[in-house]
């Protein structure tokens, strides 16, 4: 668990990065699909304004494990993270509600799959739109 922890700490300093001039111009979280090395991390907004997000492996079976993920807006960790053992392939996904117009969206995190691999979470952040 000390692991998990130190590496959840080290992504969550890693977004919340100050930028000196103007800020890095991030994809809408309207409607955003991130694809990485192992899978895909989706982040879609509801009619309501919340932002919903997943992450899907590929292929599924990596996804059976130990998993600990976090969210991160605006630059604060979120209480939608998941951080569970799953028995079988399983997309985590959840709902934030601390949502403003401009935050910057990110979930980050690993699951240390029952294959013996540990694959890491990663989606480039987007912006809440306006």
């Amino acid at each position: 668990m000390l692991l998990i922890s130190a590496i959840l700490s080290g992504l969550l300093i890693s977004s919340s990065t100050a930028y000196a001039d103007d800020p890095p111009v991030f994809p809408s979280c309207a409607g955003h699909d991130s694809p990485g090395p192992d899978g895909i991390v989706t982040v879609r907004m509801n009619p309501s304004g919340l932002v919903q997000w997943g992450v899907k492996m590929i292929p599924p079976e990596k996804s059976v494990g130990q998993w600990a993920l976090i969210t991160i807006m605006g630059g604060k960790k979120t209480t939608s993270g998941f951080n569970r053992f799953t028995t079988g392939p399983y997309i985590p996904h959840g709902v934030v509600s601390e949502t403003k117009p401009g935050l910057v969206f990110a979930v980050r995190g690993v699951v240390y799959s029952t294959d013996g691999h540990e694959y890491f979470v990663y989606g480039t952040p987007c912006r809440v739109p306006a």
